[in-house]
């Protein structure tokens, strides 16, 4: 028998935190890629764009570290994104071998739209939540998501 508070996943009727998170992760993907679709966006996408709104010209590598994505994955989704017209990617001239990130008027005209979905999804997600709940996920969140980038070793 398990200890008092100790999560035991064995018990019936009970599922593991992984499984809940990536239920919950799967169901936020598909909530999300169904928004995006009416602005002719892919999941990701939507959060390159808000990175380049706060700060356009990046370089991809200091992108790719911001989403917390590796190169390739950058590259095919920008590539992607300057296919659709979004983006625009330009020789850095302070050092030719990295590329800026810069976006189009297309790209720039999205931001507002973006940030009323997102604000509106945002709801949807926490519906129920009160705003000290909201916190406490996100903390919890975070939490976790430094447990599995330090391989659960103590900060």
């Amino acid at each position: 028998m398990p200890k008092a508070g100790v999560f035991d996943p064995a018990a019936p009727n009970t599922e593991t935190v992984g499984c809940a998170l990536a239920k919950a992760d799967r169901a936020y993907r598909a909530s999300v890629g169904e928004i995006l679709s009416g602005l002719g966006l892919h999941v990701g996408q939507e959060r390159v764009l808000a990175e380049l709104f706060r700060e356009d010209g990046l370089r991809s590598g200091e992108l790719a570290l911001r989403l917390g994505i590796v190169a390739a994955t950058a590259t095919k989704m920008l590539s992607r994104m300057e296919t659709s017209g979004l983006i625009v990617r330009q020789p850095d001239p302070d050092d030719a071998r990295c590329g800026r990130i810069l976006l189009t008027e297309k790209g720039r005209s999205l931001e507002s739209p973006l940030k009323k979905l997102r604000a509106e999804n945002e709801e949807k997600l926490l519906a129920g939540l009160d705003d000290e709940e909201r916190r406490e996920l996100v903390r919890l969140l975070g939490h976790v998501r430094r447990n599995l980038e330090n391989n659960g070793a103590e900060e």
